[in-house]
């Protein structure tokens, strides 16, 4: 990707849940930020170079990998 589109991709990381902000302290988790609705994951993929080799089926499973590790983080947060 260009380096004028690094940080919206930072930001399309951020608000898909491939890179979710959170912290730890002290064994506690605690999100630093939470998008109010993540985008889809292949908002992220697309227009990055690296992943034009990946089907629609390689995306779904992408996005079912990053919903599901991302409800993980999301439950540590909240102590379930």
């Amino acid at each position: 990707i260009p380096t004028s589109d690094s940080i919206r991709y930072g930001r399309l990381a951020v608000d898909t849940g491939v890179f979710p902000l959170y912290e730890v302290v002290d064994g506690k988790y605690r999100m630093t930020y939470e998008p109010q609705k993540l985008r889809p994951v292949e908002d992220y993929l697309k227009g990055q170079g690296r992943f034009r080799h990946l089907g629609d089926k390689d995306i779904e499973k992408i996005q079912r990998r990053v919903s599901q590790e991302y409800e993980k983080i999301l439950s540590k947060c909240e102590g379930k």
